[in-house]
Parts: C-alpha cells; structure tokens; sequence
C-alpha cells in the first residue's frame, strides 16, 4: 500500500475511537482532519515534553530565559548555540518556531533546528522530527524516515515515542515498519556515542 493508504487507514482507526474525528467512507472530512493534526501534530508531541533539565554551560541562560517566558533573552542567548550545534538549544529554539514564542511562527525552521539537536542524539528532537515528517509538518512528508526517528527515539527511552509506536503499529504495514526499524538501526549503530538511553521500542 501507498503511505497515504498507510496514512488514511491510521486516521480510520483515530475516527472509531473518537467522536472529533469523521469518517466519510474513503477519507475524513475537511473540517476534522485539523483536529487530528491538533491531537498527533508537533505541537502534540511538544505539549508533552516534561520541563527543560540541567542548563548546558553555552545555554544555561538561555533556557532559564524560556522556562521564564523572557523569549527575547531565550531568543538572544540560544540562537548562537544553537547556530553552533548545542541540541538543547536547537531544541528549545525550534519550540520557541513551532508554537510562535518571541519569534514568528516558523514550522520549517522548527524543523530545521529539531534536525539539528536530533543528529546530535537529543531523544526529544529525534521523536518531534519523527511527528513532523511522519505527518509532514514543515517538511514533505515521509513516513518511513518519521517512524525511524520515532524508533531512535524510543530505543533512546523517550516514552510518548514508545507509546505513538504503540498506537500507530496495527496501522502501517510490517514492511513499512521493518524498514524504519533497519534505518534506525543503522543510524544508531553509526552514532553510538550519541545515544541517551537503552529502553528497547516495543514490538
């Protein structure tokens, strides 16, 4: 099956379970599908990430700035890291595009700076650059490669990357998830000094 067959029969799946969702027989209806992407975007993904840890001695003050809400100081401080490759800067600075904090709402750069920190092994980065390419939220779309980083991301104990594996499994096809699974193993094996933590992806 295409990946927008794989797509179509996941967001069949959400429709049966929950009543914002409509199915009209081949695909939802233009009005809910912002709904599903509210409920498994980015932003979802996101809302979901605990609270920033221990600062990095090149962002401390940045990140204490975002955790304030100053995002003109998180803005100042963390663009140069970030620029410098710092992942928890990346990070953070690819929240503060995605949801518009201090800056214009930009879903490309967020993207571009999730990229960032998830090649540096940042396991929060790897699952949200997973979400936006397996959705393709500032990205073109490709599941295959959004299910890889979601696989690195839950291999590296992220658990809302083991629990969206969880739900979208029965949904894709097993050829579409072993190739995933292969990439991943791949990319970890080629960045082992990278990883940040041991928790096996669920079957």
């Amino acid at each position: 099956p295409s990946t927008g067959r794989l797509h179509t029969n996941f967001i069949r799946y959400l429709c049966n379970r929950c009543p914002c969702f409509v199915w009209t027989g081949r695909n939802l209806r233009a009005s809910t599908m912002n709904r599903f992407k509210r409920c498994f975007s980015v932003a979802a993904a996101l809302a979901a990430v605990s609270l920033l840890g221990p600062a990095r001695a090149d962002s401390g003050d940045g990140l204490a700035a975002f955790k304030a809400t100053d995002y003109a100081t998180a803005l100042r401080e963390l663009a140069p890291a970030a620029k410098s490759g710092e992942p928890e800067a990346a990070f953070t600075l690819g929240r503060m595009y995605a949801a518009g904090l201090g800056v214009a709402k930009d879903p490309v750069r967020a993207v571009e700076l999730f990229r960032v920190a998830a090649e540096k092994g940042h396991a929060e980065s790897q699952h949200t650059l997973g979400v936006a390419l397996f959705l393709g939220e500032g990205v073109e779309q490709d599941m295959t490669e959004g299910l890889k980083w979601i696989v690195i991301a839950s291999n590296n104990g992220v658990d809302t990357a083991q629990e969206y594996l969880r739900k979208i499994a029965p949904y894709v096809t097993n050829a579409l998830m072993l190739e995933a699974r292969k990439r991943a193993r791949i990319w970890q094996a080629g960045n082992a000094d990278k990883q940040t933590g041991e928790a096996e992806a669920p079957s």
